[in-house]
């Protein structure tokens, strides 16, 4: 697969099939009405810090914006443009990813 791919999967494999627990998430986020940008924490609440590419949703009014990063530390902040507050942030919107919600 990683000739196919042309990527190192060594860790891949290692978090999902030797690690025994799954992500947990804690997501948050507020607005900054100066910079006018969402910003989101991701906060990684297991022992094993995950590296994993995660989307992100804003619903504001009917439109939905995604962005998607790269989460590989046990806080990843994220600041997204936004000419106002999100009514809802949906972390993996698509379920792509196999991961705990947490409060």
């Amino acid at each position: 697969m990683e000739e196919v791919s042309g990527q190192d999967l060594q860790q891949f494999f290692y978090q999902w099939l030797m690690i025994p627990q799954n992500p947990e998430l804690k997501v948050t986020w507020n607005y900054d009405i100066r910079s006018r940008k969402a910003v989101i924490t991701v906060l990684q609440m297991q022992e094993h810090i995950f590296n994993f590419p995660l989307e992100i949703s804003l619903v504001s009014g009917g439109d939905i914006y995604t962005v998607k990063t790269e989460i590989s530390l046990r806080e990843t902040h994220i600041s997204v443009d936004s000419t106002g507050p999100p009514d809802t942030v949906i972390p993996d919107p698509n379920v792509k990813l196999l991961f705990h919600q947490v409060q």
